[in-house]
């Protein structure tokens, strides 16, 4: 308000050095103030919209960056899950070696103990094989 009292002061002083006549003057005066108020709205309008559409910009912006960082981490994800998956499908291959290592093992140690029994004793293993066959006959 201060301010626009002293524009109009500003204005009717170089419209009093000017020569016109002073009411006429006043009258030119209050209509320049009126438009140069009307001008510092439409400038501060100008202003607001310019810190507005700068912020939609900055956010569209954003936007597409996080939009690119969330395929990043989507490919990511989808190559873990891949990973996760062949490390599942190895350890279940491991799994089962080693049951059929252990497997194997027990057999070679009865073999290996069938064949000391051949060469330490008489019986014969197919013999031990029949034993246990009659014994759960």
């Amino acid at each position: 308000m201060y301010l626009g009292m002293l524009r109009f002061k500003v204005v009717a002083d170089r419209l009093g050095a000017l020569g016109g006549a002073g009411l006429h003057s006043q009258r030119d005066a209050e209509e320049t103030i009126s438009q140069v108020s009307e001008a510092e709205k439409t400038l501060a309008d100008y202003r607001a919209n310019y810190i507005v559409v700068a912020l939609k910009d900055e956010i569209q912006g954003l936007n597409r960056q996080l939009s690119g960082i969330n395929g990043v981490v989507g490919q990511e994800i989808s190559q873990l899950r891949i990973y996760s998956t062949r490390n599942a499908e190895t350890e279940f291959q491991r799994s089962e070696y080693r049951k059929k290592l252990k497997s194997f093992q027990a057999n070679l140690q009865e073999k290996v103990a069938d064949i000391e029994e051949i060469f330490e004793g008489d019986e014969k293993p197919t013999d031990r094989g029949r034993e246990s066959d009659m014994s759960t006959i």
